[in-house]
């Protein structure tokens, strides 16, 4: 080791580290995917089943553009499964058939245990 590499501070030796140094930790994920004429679900959560979100995208062709949204919230997810009717609110913009695919993939994610 280069001994301009090191600097004592009151007795004791530190490495200088370069500030240019980035550290980046990989977290894996699982996801699963539902597409219907008009949209597409993923969903996906952390390894360990932790933070379940759904990535929609609006592909109706009557927009100039595709929109995305991120919907998360456990709470809400099962409150759907549930039939909770402020739940479904959320739900309330989609076409019913995009509606019943959220409902199928999040009963996919439950026998997951991922929510």
């Amino acid at each position: 080791m280069n001994p301009l590499e090191r600097i004592q501070v009151n007795g004791h030796w530190y490495i200088l580290e370069d500030s240019d140094t980035y550290e980046f930790n990989i977290t894996e994920a699982e996801s699963i995917a539902l597409e219907t004429d008009t949209s597409c679900f993923e969903m996906s959560v952390l390894k360990g089943g932790l933070y379940p979100s759904i990535q929609y995208t609006d592909k109706r062709v009557d927009r100039p553009d595709w929109e995305e949204e991120t919907w998360d919230g456990e709470v809400w997810m099962r409150g759907v499964l549930e039939g909770d009717e402020h739940s479904l609110k959320q739900l309330e913009d989609l076409t019913k058939e995009d509606a019943e695919a959220v409902k199928y993939l999040l009963s996919k994610a439950q026998e997951k245990e991922w929510i």
